[in-house]
């Protein structure tokens, strides 16, 4: 099952390419050559992680904080996403 945040994304690029939107937000440039994806903002990401986390006790993290977590990555094509740990 895929996660619905992607489907929303594939489904504005589908949009896009079939000349029903103009334009879309998403968070990774599709691969589409029918397509020009340009990069306008830098988002700030946030960690999200519950109170037992070690790193709940600090007003700063680093990624160091988070190296022995396992991470969801989701591709730059937005097919589906993976884990892994660094």
């Amino acid at each position: 099952m895929r996660h619905r945040g992607l489907q929303a994304v594939m489904e504005l690029v589908r949009s896009v390419l079939a000349n029903e939107l103009h334009l879309a937000l998403v968070t990774a440039p599709p691969t589409d050559a029918k397509l020009t994806a340009v990069a306008f903002a830098e988002t700030r990401l946030c960690a999200v992680f519950s109170d037992a986390h070690a790193a709940a006790v600090k007003e700063q993290v680093t990624l160091e904080d988070f190296a022995n977590d396992e991470w969801i990555l989701l591709p730059r094509n937005g097919i589906r996403p993976s884990t892994t740990r660094f």
